[in-house]
């Protein structure tokens, strides 16, 4: 089989949020969801080396899908 013809089109749902936001008890998580009782989907907590807002932890998201998409 080729390249072209294993290609297919994935659908991913990808977020992430922080929780108390430039406090010092901030903490951030993320997620990608492919769909309903899909073992990719993906849910995790940012670890604290990583900048703790939102914007770091959507771009986190976005990273769980690339990587983990078939």
């Amino acid at each position: 089989m080729s390249k072209q013809e294993d290609r297919r089109i994935v659908t991913v749902y990808t977020d992430g949020s922080c929780l108390k936001n430039g406090d010092d008890k901030v903490k951030a998580g993320a997620a990608a969801w492919f769909e309903d009782d899909e073992t990719l989907n993906r849910a995790v907590r940012l670890p604290n080396r990583i900048p703790q807002n939102n914007n770091t932890a959507k771009m986190v998201g976005a990273r769980i899908a690339i990587e983990t998409a078939p």
